[in-house]
């Protein structure tokens, strides 16, 4: 392994622990934000006989958490640590918004079928973005996948070719 790389490893590890610190910190606050939206909502509407609901367990959170780990600790590429850094930011950044709107009142108890949908207090927002940026981090670790695996494969196709004394013909136009 060349020296300069031995350099970036450390950054890598940096980079995939304050990604993981991210995504703990924004499953910890969106835990911390559902009581603060029931309490909003069961303010208003307790007297209407329904209640919020209940939080999300631990248990799912931490789940979550696992599911969000995945792509950090696999991705190879310094610049693929990196992207899964951002995208880890952006559910940080995502979450202490919750921080703002999770105490807004509802406007109504009831929708015209009956039942509430949370529109004011961000939860649903938060959990279809984290969502999605969980997926793209997928997406991120399949290219960086494939383009490892490519890289592979050509170091070892010229590598045979070096053994056996061949040279690489040219591409033939």
């Amino acid at each position: 392994m060349p020296a300069n790389l031995h350099s970036i490893q450390p950054l890598r590890r940096l980079c995939r622990f304050a990604s993981l610190l991210a995504y703990a910190g924004a499953f910890s606050i969106y835990h911390h934000a559902q009581p603060i939206a029931a309490q909003a909502y069961d303010d208003l509407c307790a007297g209407q006989g329904i209640s919020f609901g209940q939080p999300t367990p631990l248990s799912e959170l931490c789940v979550a958490l696992l599911v969000a780990a995945v792509p950090v600790a696999l991705v190879r590429s310094t610049v693929s640590v990196v992207l899964a850094l951002a995208l880890a930011l952006l559910a940080l950044l995502a979450a202490m918004s919750l921080l703002a709107t999770a105490g807004h009142p509802p406007y109504e108890c009831f929708t015209q079928a009956g039942t509430y949908e949370d529109h004011v207090s961000g939860l649903g927002d938060f959990e279809l973005a984290s969502a999605l940026l969980v997926l793209l981090s997928y997406l991120l670790l399949a290219v960086d996948l494939l383009i490892w695996i490519r890289r592979r494969l050509i170091a070892r196709g010229t590598g045979a070719a070096a053994r056996s004394g061949l040279s690489p013909s040219p591409p033939q136009v």
